[in-house]
């Protein structure tokens, strides 16, 4: 029963956030857009030593060699904010996925909300979105081994009745080294951050 309250949950907040994400697609709204946005690093930042999980198993530093990955944090039961950037990356996903590339993309969603989801719900509720999506997740100290890396804030606060969560707003570049590449925020267009990153990935391939 809870299992189907949850999914229940889920779906009409996606299907909500997904009618308003998709009114930024339209024409009378795509000054919105950001057209572009990438912030790419002078140099790469080593990340931390980190270990967290997804509904496959771990998802270490050894799951980012050799492709590029997109991460986005966030958490399942978020209203708004989190499903819309999500709808996004599948954009975002489709982009990418109709071109030639040297290294593989992968996309992960970041819960830092780890008590009150499962990491299995976490991987149905990020595969809706797509079905190559991966959402990990783990205690504070574990995401914290993370977040410092890619410089992405988070606080989970419980008083009585009322818990709060709070995060940036950002996509992180993870280049196939296991490095920090770049960042962006959510509101973009999927076919110029599409465009940034494939000339972005051609440039190191051949370097």
């Amino acid at each position: 029963m809870r299992k189907w309250a949850f999914f229940l949950c889920c779906l009409f907040g996606i299907t909500v956030s997904i009618i308003i994400a998709s009114n930024f697609s339209l024409n009378k709204h795509r000054h919105y857009v950001k057209k572009s946005t990438i912030e790419w690093l002078d140099n790469p930042r080593p990340i931390n030593t980190f270990t967290l999980m997804s509904d496959l198993g771990k998802f270490n530093n050894h799951s980012l060699d050799r492709h590029w990955t997109i991460v986005l944090f966030g958490y399942s039961k978020c209203a708004d904010i989190c499903p819309t950037s999500l709808f996004q990356m599948s954009l975002l996903a489709q982009q990418l996925s109709e071109q030639e590339v040297a290294h593989p993309i992968n996309f992960v969603f970041v819960s830092v909300d780890h008590e009150r989801v499962s990491i299995k719900n976490l991987g149905y509720f990020v595969k809706y979105f797509n079905p190559n999506f991966v959402g990990v997740s783990g205690s504070k100290r574990q995401l914290t081994a993370l977040t410092d890396s890619l410089g992405i804030q988070f606080n989970v606060s419980k008083t009585g009745q009322n818990y709060t969560v709070a995060h940036s707003i950002l996509l992180s570049i993870i280049g196939p080294k296991g490095e920090l590449r770049g960042r962006f925020s959510p509101g973009f267009s999927a076919a110029n951050i599409a465009d940034e990153l494939l000339q972005k990935m051609a440039i190191s391939a051949v370097l």
